[in-house]
Parts: structure tokens; C-alpha cells; sequence
């Protein structure tokens, strides 16, 4: 019996703000991404942060929105992308 509305009205330019809510196990997992800059570097970063937390994805198979964040924290760290990112993780 959950449900969720919201309203994400993203800006003309290319950007890295996302967000997504699925289901997980007997709950629901959401989260808000916002990759610093604009562009196709933040874009293309969200991307592929957008894939990890899927719900197939690398990262969301973590037991807790903490580990997600540190599986996060392995796969994009920032001496490699040389951008970061902002995420708020809820189960």
C-alpha cells in the first residue's frame, strides 16, 4: 500500500539531478541525485550513478542506505571522475 507522487521539472539545459523510487524486497527504496555542474560531464556521471542504483544495479544491493553509499563511494571516486555528487538514500 504505498504511494508517491512528485513533481520534477528539470531545467532545458543537460543537467545530473535525478531521482527514482522502486521497489525493493517487501519495501520501497528512493533516492535524489544532484552531480555538481551542468552538462555532459554531470549528465554522463549521472548516468552511470542512475545505473548502479538500479534495482539490479551494483550499489542497491547493499543491506542498508549506508552501504549503498560506501559501494557509491568505491565505484565514482572523485580522483577518477574529478566531479561528485550529492545523494540522499531512504529504504
Amino acid at each position: 500500500g504505498l504511494r508517491a507522487a512528485w513533481r520534477f521539472a528539470p531545467c532545458r539545459e543537460l543537467g545530473g539531478d535525478l531521482l527514482r523510487l522502486h521497489r525493493r524486497g517487501d519495501g520501497a527504496a528512493a533516492w535524489i541525485l544532484d552531480v555538481a555542474g551542468h552538462g555532459a560531464a554531470a549528465a554522463l556521471l549521472a548516468s552511470a550513478v542512475w545505473q548502479a542504483l538500479s534495482p539490479t544495479g551494483r550499489a542497491m544491493s547493499g543491506p542498508s542506505p549506508s552501504a549503498v553509499l560506501a559501494r557509491l563511494d568505491a565505484l565514482f571516486p572523485i580522483e577518477r571522475f574529478e566531479k561528485h555528487f550529492t545523494l540522499a538514500v531512504v529504504f
